[in-house]
Protein backbone atom coordinates (compact mmCIF):
# COMPACT_ATOMS: atom_id res chain seq x y z
CA UNK A 1 0.00 0.00 0.00
CA UNK A 2 2.65 2.55 1.23
CA UNK A 3 4.34 2.04 -2.72
CA UNK A 4 0.96 2.56 -4.60
CA UNK A 5 0.64 5.81 -2.53
CA UNK A 6 4.61 6.94 -2.92
CA UNK A 7 3.71 6.23 -7.16
CA UNK A 8 0.35 8.15 -6.67
CA UNK A 9 2.68 11.21 -4.79
CA UNK A 10 5.53 11.33 -7.36
CA UNK A 11 2.83 11.45 -10.27
CA UNK A 12 0.42 14.07 -8.96
CA UNK A 13 4.06 16.28 -8.52
CA UNK A 14 4.58 15.31 -12.00
CA UNK A 15 1.32 16.74 -13.32
CA UNK A 16 1.76 19.91 -10.92
CA UNK A 17 5.09 20.51 -12.02
CA UNK A 18 4.40 19.98 -15.95
CA UNK A 19 1.29 22.52 -15.17
CA UNK A 20 3.22 25.38 -13.31
CA UNK A 21 5.71 24.78 -16.32
CA UNK A 22 3.49 25.11 -18.93
CA UNK A 23 1.60 27.93 -17.54
CA UNK A 24 4.58 30.12 -16.39
CA UNK A 25 5.53 29.16 -20.69
CA UNK A 26 2.13 30.31 -21.38
CA UNK A 27 2.12 33.61 -19.41
CA UNK A 28 5.74 34.88 -20.03
CA UNK A 29 6.15 33.64 -23.46
CA UNK A 30 2.56 34.33 -24.97
CA UNK A 31 -0.23 36.72 -22.69
CA UNK A 32 2.13 39.60 -21.81
CA UNK A 33 4.45 39.87 -24.90
CA UNK A 34 1.00 40.00 -26.70
CA UNK A 35 0.11 42.40 -24.50
CA UNK A 36 2.87 44.58 -24.87
CA UNK A 37 2.82 44.16 -28.79
CA UNK A 38 -1.34 44.90 -28.95
CA UNK A 39 -1.64 47.71 -26.72
CA UNK A 40 0.64 51.06 -27.34
CA UNK A 41 0.37 52.72 -23.97
CA UNK A 42 3.29 51.56 -22.21
CA UNK A 43 1.58 52.22 -18.94
CA UNK A 44 -1.79 50.27 -19.65
CA UNK A 45 -0.15 47.26 -21.44
CA UNK A 46 1.93 47.61 -17.72
CA UNK A 47 -1.12 47.65 -15.23
CA UNK A 48 -2.58 45.19 -17.60
CA UNK A 49 0.50 42.90 -17.84
CA UNK A 50 1.31 43.16 -13.78
CA UNK A 51 -2.75 42.54 -13.01
CA UNK A 52 -2.05 39.36 -15.28
CA UNK A 53 1.25 38.36 -12.95
CA UNK A 54 -0.61 39.49 -10.11
CA UNK A 55 -3.31 36.46 -10.49
CA UNK A 56 -0.81 34.42 -11.84
CA UNK A 57 1.57 34.39 -8.43
CA UNK A 58 -1.85 33.40 -6.62
CA UNK A 59 -1.69 29.97 -8.90
CA UNK A 60 2.32 30.29 -8.04
CA UNK A 61 1.90 30.15 -4.40
CA UNK A 62 -0.60 27.41 -4.48
CA UNK A 63 1.09 25.21 -6.65
CA UNK A 64 4.54 25.73 -4.41
CA UNK A 65 2.78 25.40 -1.53
CA UNK A 66 1.24 21.51 -2.89
CA UNK A 67 4.54 20.50 -4.32
CA UNK A 68 5.98 21.41 -0.89
CA UNK A 69 3.65 18.94 0.67
CA UNK A 70 3.78 16.40 -1.67
CA UNK A 71 7.40 16.50 -1.65
CA UNK A 72 7.46 15.99 2.28
CA UNK A 73 4.98 13.20 2.14
CA UNK A 74 7.63 11.47 0.51
CA UNK A 75 10.00 11.59 3.57
CA UNK A 76 7.00 10.64 6.06
CA UNK A 77 6.34 6.96 4.25
CA UNK A 78 7.90 3.97 5.41
CA UNK A 79 9.80 3.47 2.13
CA UNK A 80 13.47 4.87 1.61
CA UNK A 81 13.88 7.71 -0.26
CA UNK A 82 16.36 8.30 -2.75
CA UNK A 83 18.70 10.63 -3.66
CA UNK A 84 15.89 12.38 -6.48
CA UNK A 85 13.58 13.12 -3.82
CA UNK A 86 16.01 14.75 -1.90
CA UNK A 87 17.24 17.19 -4.95
CA UNK A 88 13.16 17.80 -5.54
CA UNK A 89 12.73 18.55 -2.28
CA UNK A 90 15.51 21.53 -2.48
CA UNK A 91 14.10 22.61 -5.26
CA UNK A 92 10.38 23.25 -4.62
CA UNK A 93 11.22 24.59 -1.49
CA UNK A 94 12.95 26.82 -3.84
CA UNK A 95 10.17 27.26 -6.11
CA UNK A 96 7.90 27.97 -3.04
CA UNK A 97 9.83 30.31 -1.68
CA UNK A 98 10.21 32.20 -4.70
CA UNK A 99 6.45 31.88 -5.56
CA UNK A 100 6.02 33.57 -2.01
CA UNK A 101 8.51 36.32 -2.86
CA UNK A 102 7.09 37.29 -6.59
CA UNK A 103 3.34 37.21 -4.34
CA UNK A 104 4.05 39.08 -1.50
CA UNK A 105 7.39 41.25 -2.52
CA UNK A 106 8.27 41.80 -6.06
CA UNK A 107 4.93 42.06 -8.20
CA UNK A 108 3.80 44.85 -4.85
CA UNK A 109 6.92 46.91 -5.87
CA UNK A 110 6.84 46.87 -9.34
CA UNK A 111 2.99 47.94 -9.10
CA UNK A 112 4.43 50.64 -6.81
CA UNK A 113 7.26 51.47 -8.46
CA UNK A 114 5.14 51.84 -11.94
CA UNK A 115 2.96 54.10 -10.28
CA UNK A 116 5.36 56.10 -8.89
CA UNK A 117 7.17 56.52 -12.81
CA UNK A 118 3.85 57.43 -14.43
CA UNK A 119 3.19 60.10 -11.46
CA UNK A 120 6.63 61.77 -12.47
CA UNK A 121 6.65 60.68 -16.00
CA UNK A 122 7.08 64.41 -17.36
CA UNK A 123 9.47 65.21 -14.66
CA UNK A 124 12.97 65.11 -14.31
CA UNK A 125 12.68 62.59 -11.33
CA UNK A 126 11.11 60.16 -14.13
CA UNK A 127 14.31 58.33 -15.07
CA UNK A 128 15.12 57.67 -11.63
CA UNK A 129 11.80 55.78 -11.35
CA UNK A 130 12.30 54.35 -14.63
CA UNK A 131 15.62 52.86 -13.41
CA UNK A 132 14.11 51.57 -9.76
CA UNK A 133 11.03 50.16 -12.31
CA UNK A 134 14.17 48.51 -14.82
CA UNK A 135 16.15 46.78 -11.92
CA UNK A 136 13.09 45.51 -10.68
CA UNK A 137 11.40 43.75 -13.99
CA UNK A 138 15.16 42.44 -14.68
CA UNK A 139 15.54 40.47 -11.65
CA UNK A 140 11.90 39.63 -11.67
CA UNK A 141 12.96 38.57 -15.55
CA UNK A 142 15.70 36.47 -14.29
CA UNK A 143 14.29 35.05 -11.47
CA UNK A 144 11.57 33.24 -13.77
CA UNK A 145 14.54 32.15 -16.27
CA UNK A 146 15.70 30.32 -13.09
CA UNK A 147 12.22 29.41 -11.76
CA UNK A 148 11.59 27.53 -15.20
CA UNK A 149 14.87 25.53 -15.25
CA UNK A 150 14.13 24.39 -11.49
CA UNK A 151 10.84 23.04 -12.88
CA UNK A 152 12.44 21.41 -15.82
CA UNK A 153 14.83 19.92 -13.72
CA UNK A 154 12.13 19.22 -10.82
CA UNK A 155 9.81 17.11 -13.59
CA UNK A 156 13.46 15.26 -14.51
CA UNK A 157 14.14 14.36 -10.69
CA UNK A 158 10.20 13.57 -10.44
CA UNK A 159 10.12 10.98 -13.38
CA UNK A 160 14.11 9.52 -11.95
CA UNK A 161 12.27 8.78 -8.78
CA UNK A 162 8.92 7.30 -10.08
CA UNK A 163 11.40 5.12 -12.25
CA UNK A 164 13.60 4.28 -9.37
CA UNK A 165 10.95 3.67 -7.21
CA UNK A 166 8.98 1.03 -9.91
CA UNK A 167 12.11 -0.43 -10.50
CA UNK A 168 13.34 -1.19 -6.75
CA UNK A 169 9.83 -2.82 -6.16
CA UNK A 170 9.73 -4.73 -9.28
CA UNK A 171 13.07 -6.16 -8.87
CA UNK A 172 12.58 -6.94 -5.08
CA UNK A 173 8.90 -8.05 -5.28
CA UNK A 174 7.28 -5.97 -3.26
CA UNK A 175 4.20 -4.80 -3.36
Amino acid sequence: MPVKLKLNLIAFNIVLLAAWLWTTALVDFVAVPTIFRTLTDLFVAGELGIKVFGKYNVLEVTFGSLLILQTLALFVLPIKTNWAEKILLCLVVMLGILACYYHFSLTPEIVELTSSWKEHFNTPEATIWEERHSVSHHLYVRLDSIKLFALFISLILSFVSLNKVITFHKDHGRE
